[in-house]
């Protein structure tokens, strides 16, 4: 639930903040519910990039990479990695 309240804030509220912190609850709480939270590792990344919250952006996008290899072939992350200088 608390991704969606993510997804729900970015895309249809527009409201980054809010985005930031429902990604960030979804972190701690995956775990719990035995999902591995690189869903919502990408999606802060992405929205604390357009916060222009670079180097946090930066630390996200290598965790969820860590964690998903096959990730570098997506042409989303590839151009979010372009736009952060990894």
């Amino acid at each position: 639930l608390a991704f969606a309240a993510g997804r729900l804030a970015e895309d249809d509220l527009g409201d980054l903040a809010a985005a930031e912190e429902a990604y960030s609850r979804a972190l701690l709480l995956s775990p719990f519910a035995g999902l591995p939270g690189t869903d919502a590792l990408l999606a802060r990344a992405r929205v604390r990039e357009q916060l222009g919250n670079l180097d946090e952006a930066r630390a996200d996008l290598r965790l969820y990479l860590a964690n998903e290899p096959v990730g570098r072939n997506d042409d989303s992350v590839r151009s979010l990695a372009k736009r952060l200088g990894l």
